[in-house]
């Protein structure tokens, strides 16, 4: 999570910084928007549809991240007791690597994502 927060994932855009990249930047999970560490765990349609399906299961109120700081200071602000956050900051953690994983498995095993049925 780490890397994530300090935009240090190699996505598409972060290869183009360092000019390791050329092609397409596009998100290769919704294609509506450019590859970035931002856009993939907190923008992209697959991204938010996980974000819902974890809110609906631990009965949390919607919420919107604009930042993966955002994800993680989240449960920070959530009327919850310690233990509980600490659950809850596991569960956006773990989301977010399942996110990245599913990333990598449409970009180089052309593995569709199905986060409905996951």
């Amino acid at each position: 999570m780490w890397r994530a927060i300090l935009d240090r994932l190699p996505t598409l855009t972060s290869l183009k910084a360092r000019n390791c990249y050329s092609g397409d930047l596009m998100c290769c999970m919704c294609e509506d928007g450019e590859e970035s560490v931002t856009h993939m765990l907190c923008f992209c349609s697959i991204a938010s549809r996980v974000w819902q399906h974890i809110e609906i299961w631990c009965k949390l109120n919607r919420f919107f991240a604009f930042s993966v700081k955002d994800l993680i200071e989240f449960p920070n602000f959530c009327d919850l007791r310690s233990k509980v956050k600490e659950a809850l900051k596991g569960i956006i953690m773990i989301s977010c690597w399942c996110i990245w994983l599913a990333r990598n498995q449409k970009r180089f095993s052309n593995i569709d994502v199905k986060p409905d049925e996951q």
